[in-house]
């Protein structure tokens, strides 16, 4: 009976634990847009009207006249007039992806993964 406690204790002290890890960047790639930046940091340019490749993510769009890319946090610059934060959630460094179109138009990007049999929370903090 004793061993069972322990492990049922052990077990009640882990899983808690587990719950809480984030596994993005166990099934996906360039989860968090934070490499390969089509505008870093230090670029000051004003962007319109312009669709990047998005590493690691598949393309769904129904409009060719927008904008898509991937912009470092602090970008001094604007894409359709609109400008990028500091800093990311939780003050973190790093990147985001940025779209922005018109009324009535699809932008989807996608990956297919199989993760593991359990309960996930899907997290995505947008500005």
């Amino acid at each position: 009976m004793k061993k069972n406690l322990t492990l049922l204790l052990l077990l009640a002290a882990v899983l808690p634990a587990l719950a809480q890890t984030d596994v993005s960047k166990y099934y996906l790639a360039n989860y968090g847009f934070d490499t390969d930046f089509d505008y870093p940091a230090s670029s000051s340019a004003n962007v319109s009207q312009e669709i990047k490749q998005i590493n690691g993510w598949t393309p769904d769009l129904s409009a060719d006249y927008t904008i898509t890319g991937v912009y470092e946090f602090g970008f001094k610059g604007t894409y359709n007039n609109a400008t990028v934060p500091a800093k990311g959630y939780d003050d973190e460094p790093g990147g985001g992806l940025a779209l922005s179109t018109g009324w009535e138009q699809t932008f989807c990007y996608y990956q297919t993964v199989t993760l593991p049999a359990g309960k996930y929370t899907l997290k995505v903090p947008t500005y």
